[in-house]
């Protein structure tokens, strides 16, 4: 009682930390708090923390489940990066940005809804995430930043709403098994969208659905 904040680099380290019960009078946790927590297997976040740094589960190989408070605004850089055995997560409303590389390298994760509350998909979000065969995005975003779902070589199906203005570079490169993209607009609309020459490198064959018909 009385602890308002987890400050950065707190847990690191320890590997034979598995269950940890956080107060909801913490308000925020500092970068890296438990990084390379090799044995931690789920952590529920309470809704009085508003502020989670960076990297902040780095390397939680164990870490299997999670849940983030109502209250947190952003996902930090890399903070679950390397959470091999993360198989779900559930990303509040309250969230209006996925930084960088926030789900690099996550294997076991395989479907992910990003909320309407979502403005931006930064560099690298879902690299490497092989396991991803679904995702559903935000129909405010405007932009798939670079490297966003590089590698997810299980992908086969993305929604992209029509608010999207562009797709960077390398942002589905080697998603091997991309069969469709449903956008949610015209053709016409799909063509107006600013398109790095390289976004879709190394996908193979794949159908884009529009609403008044097919590519």
């Amino acid at each position: 009682d009385g602890v308002t904040a987890i400050s950065s680099r707190t847990f690191m380290d320890c590997t034979s930390l598995k269950k940890i019960i956080i107060h909801n009078q913490v308000n925020s946790i500092g970068n890296s708090a438990f990084s390379r927590c090799t044995s931690l297997e789920n952590i529920t976040i309470p809704d009085s923390v508003t502020d989670i740094g960076n990297g902040t589960f780095r390397g939680c190989t164990s870490l299997k489940s999670i849940t983030i408070s109502n209250s947190v605004k952003a996902i930090g850089e890399y903070i679950f990066e390397g959470c091999t055995s993360l198989e779900s997560i559930i990303i509040p409303d309250s969230v209006t940005r996925i930084r960088g590389y926030a789900f690099w390298g996550c294997t076991n994760l395989k479907s992910i809804t990003i909320p309407d509350s979502v403005l931006a998909l930064s560099i690298g979000v879902f690299r490497d995430c092989t396991s991803l065969e679904s995702v559903t995005i935000s129909n405010r975003i405007k932009q798939i930043d670079q490297e966003a779902f590089q590698g997810c070589t299980s992908l086969k199906n993305i929604t992209i709403p029509n608010s999207v203005e562009r797709i960077s570079s390398c942002a589905f490169y080697n998603c091997s098994n991309l069969k469709s993209i449903t956008f949610q607009g015209t053709v016409d609309e799909w063509n107006a969208i600013n398109k790095s020459s390289n976004w879709d490198g190394a996908t193979g064959s794949y159908t884009i659905y529009c609403t008044d018909g097919e590519i």
